[in-house]
């Protein structure tokens, strides 16, 4: 998916960055998008894929309720929408390193990118240093293909 611009305030706008940038999905989404594509409306290539039923483009206000009835139906704590971008920042981070995430989520700097990895469990630091450093582990390695990245925690490859 590329991101070219957002709807916020009521109007269309370029994103934050300023710059056009694109967005992986998981194949059960693309699967989905590919069935709205071929519904019998709204289906060309400037079209909308959630319209409003005017055809225009959907605020937060219109969306809200049925997220909230969502959240309710799944007896899940009610939330903002923008709050599930940090959990989603912090699963993500758990299985790629920061760059990917940071060309992802369309973040200006590194900094923005950091205020997620703190969630990143660094749980192999220890095993690695102990590795590094030549002494006996206390606790058995679980493999050897583990790789630094930003932040101090080891990615599996």
């Amino acid at each position: 998916m590329y991101v070219r611009e957002n709807y916020s305030g009521g109007r269309l706008k370029r994103p934050k960055s300023g710059k056009v940038r694109s967005a992986p999905m998981s194949d059960h989404v693309v699967v989905a998008l590919d069935t709205l594509s071929k519904r019998e409306h709204w289906s060309a290539p400037d079209d909308l894929v959630f319209p409003s039923p005017t055809r225009g483009h959907l605020d937060d206000m219109a969306v809200r309720p049925a997220f909230y009835k969502a959240l309710e139906a799944a007896k899940l704590p009610r939330v903002r929408l923008h709050d599930l971008r940090t959990p989603s920042g912090h699963r993500r981070l758990r299985s790629s390193p920061p760059w990917p995430c940071r060309r992802t989520w369309g973040t200006r700097t590194s900094l923005t990118t950091e205020r997620y990895l703190h969630y990143v469990p660094a749980v192999e630091d220890a095993a690695k240093l102990t590795e590094v450093f030549g002494g006996e582990s206390a606790t058995p390695a679980k493999s050897s293909t583990a790789t630094p990245t930003t932040g101090g925690a080891y990615r599996r490859r």
